[in-house]
């Protein structure tokens, strides 16, 4: 009995002597008691928690406290949910929303500041990474590097512009080699020639990969499906050929970055997957031709097969739905009445949309589709959107029924359209994740670990661990359990930066 005392009198001693060691911090962040939701193989986990941050990294997470000492400040965030900052795997940080060329030449203040609010609007939202897919813009990519607020940016370099293809199509044809010197030839392709006097080696496959990767540091290729916008418009343009988006895809992967494929009608993702692209930039909207399928309610049982394979492949895909939503929000009187924008827009540009100069989006629309909308009111309009809009929403539907492997995406702002606004859109795009059906597990998961495997930067962003880049958001609610938690946002941390939400305000400046 006396040597079993002693032996615990030992213990204690050997207890009493084992200190903890201080975990020092040069600059940093203590957050205490917080709901910490991070993804693990698949789902999402939570626990009660302390995380520190020196500089802008994680270095130790844990559910116990832990003695800190150094520079750094403390977050009491108690009733708090903390969740890996958010990623939008597709914007244009190029483009103004609401402005087209004309417009930003003839208003440079109002392009000026869009440009400036620009980043602080994405991080009101929470989205803390962003992938700038095409209208590759280094001025203004590198404008946004060197401010001290704001989130971290990848891009795909220049889209992949394949001779004569759509993006070309506006350009007349003696000068589109010219327009477009970085195009990419398509051999395989025999209505389409160059002249001799071109070095083909410069437009191949690899040569254009190389050139994307090595000067403009892109992590990912994106190139193009359009096959017609479902019929509203006759294809004046060439289609790649499988051969060369087969290149393509090849080339990319020995350099191990993906393939995006703008492909957003039913034929165009069936290309896409018969030429193993690794993601598809858009869902599924168009079905056939739109005259055809408009009145379609139902999923062709063709649609849901392709579908089910793209799901089964685990290829990505981002189902943009507010591309169409937004364009019908073009036609919506009401969408600037919407109380948030004045956080996302200047109040000059906020003003100027008001104005019957700032509804140029109407016509143009109308001049893309043609005699489409001819004789029809904005509210006629709407309803056939509505009727796109389904479609896109059903596909999406279909995808999260069978597990695929969804990427948050929102491509901000499409066609300039200031109904989608940077940072509000996709917390809109959201909204209408939900309402097709995917679950509020797979919205986090798809904007944070999802993107951040598919653009393999997994190492550094996309969970809550050690090492990892700290970008986080502190949140009043719980986003497992309602949608409303991505506009109930306390503070955003990026690069253990923190910022309180409403200093990021358009309101602010």
């Amino acid at each position: 009995m006396r040597i079993l005392k002693i032996n615990f009198l030992l213990a204690v001693l050997l207890v009493s002597c084992q200190k903890e060691t201080p975990i020092a911090i040069e600059n940093g962040l203590l957050i205490e008691n917080a709901t910490i939701l991070t993804p693990e193989e698949g789902s999402y986990t939570s626990f009660i928690g302390n995380i520190i941050i020196d500089n802008d990294k994680i270095i130790s997470i844990s559910e116990t406290t832990r003695t800190v000492e150094g520079n750094f400040k403390t977050i009491d965030a108690t009733g708090k949910f903390i969740i890996p900052g958010l990623i939008d795997s597709h914007v244009h940080l190029a483009s103004v929303a609401g402005m087209n060329w004309r417009h930003q030449r003839k208003y440079p203040e109002y392009t000026k500041s869009y440009f400036n609010q620009l980043p602080k609007s994405y991080l009101y939202f929470g989205y803390t990474t962003l992938i700038d897919v095409n209208n590759y813009n280094p001025k203004v990519v590198n404008n946004i590097l060197e401010k001290d607020i704001r989130p971290d940016i990848f891009t795909c370099g220049d889209q992949v512009v394949i001779a004569h293809d759509l993006m070309m199509n506006e350009t007349p044809e003696e000068d589109r080699l010219n327009e477009y010197p970085n195009f990419l030839h398509d051999p395989f392709n025999e209505n389409v020639s160059i002249p001799d006097t071109i070095d083909k080696t410069k437009h191949t496959p690899k040569a254009l990969v190389s050139r994307i990767v090595d000067e403009n540091g892109g992590i990912c290729i994106k190139t193009l499906y359009e096959d017609g916008f479902g019929g509203t418009e006759e294809l004046t343009w060439e289609l790649p050929s499988q051969e060369i988006i087969k290149g393509i895809v090849k080339e990319a992967h020995l350099q191990n970055i993906p393939v995006l494929l703008h492909a957003n009608a039913y034929e165009a993702q069936k290309f896409g997957l018969e030429t193993g692209i690794d993601i598809f930039a858009h869902g599924m909207w168009h079905w056939g031709n739109i005259k055809e399928y408009l009145n379609v309610k139902e999923l062709p049982d063709t649609h849901k097969e392709l579908l089910i394979e793209i799901a089964n492949r685990k290829i990505g895909y981002q189902p943009t739905i507010r591309v169409v939503g937004g364009q019908k929000d073009v036609f919506d009187a009401t969408f600037l009445n919407n109380s948030d924008l004045i956080h996302v827009y200047p109040g000059n540009l906020l003003e100027w949309l008001h104005t019957d100069e700032g509804h140029w989006q109407e016509q143009n629309i109308k001049r893309y589709a043609k005699d489409f909308f001819d004789g029809m009111s904005n509210e006629e309009i709407m309803i056939i959107m509505q009727k796109v809009i389904d479609k896109v929403e059903l596909a999406t539907k279909t995808l999260a029924e069978n597990d695929a492997n969804l990427l948050f995406g929102t491509d901000t702002p499409a066609a300039n359209t200031h109904s989608m606004p940077p940072g509000l859109n996709g917390y809109l795009e959201m909204q209408k994740w939900q309402q097709s059906g995917v679950s509020l597990e797979q919205i986090l998961l798809a904007a944070t670990i999802n993107n951040a495997k598919a653009f393999n930067l997994d190492h550094h962003y996309g969970t809550i661990e050690n090492d990892k880049v700290a970008n986080l958001l502190v949140l009043d609610k719980n986003p497992l359990e309602t949608i409303e938690a991505y506009n109930a946002i306390d503070k955003v941390i990026v690069r253990g930066q923190l910022l309180d939400r409403e200093n990021l305000s358009a309101t602010k400046e």
